[in-house]
């Protein structure tokens, strides 16, 4: 078997281990503050980043992307040197 969760016997549970965190970096904590001056959901998402980091001292990989997503969309609309164009690099380069 490649990839995947199984589970074998009667109390056996399954399990996925394949969602990646990452740990706050001061490069993520700066871009995430750059983010606190943008609008709407990138604001919101920044926000619940920083809650995840300060419960846990990592961020989830699927929000990462999500930031990453919406700060390039916010740049791309007014220009890349934006705190969103600075973010979305930061973020991006994490992922890559």
């Amino acid at each position: 078997m490649t990839g995947g969760a199984a589970a074998s016997g009667p109390d056996a549970r399954a399990t996925h281990r394949s969602e990646q965190f990452f740990e706050a970096t001061p490069e993520l904590m700066q871009a995430l503050l750059l983010l606190r001056g943008e609008p709407g959901e990138l604001r919101t998402e920044a926000a619940l980043a920083e809650e995840e980091i300060q419960a846990t001292s990592r961020v989830e990989q699927g929000r990462l992307r999500r930031l990453a997503t919406l700060a390039a969309q916010a740049a791309g609309s007014v220009g890349g040197q934006t705190a969103a164009g600075v973010a979305a690099q930061t973020i991006t380069g994490m992922l890559a």
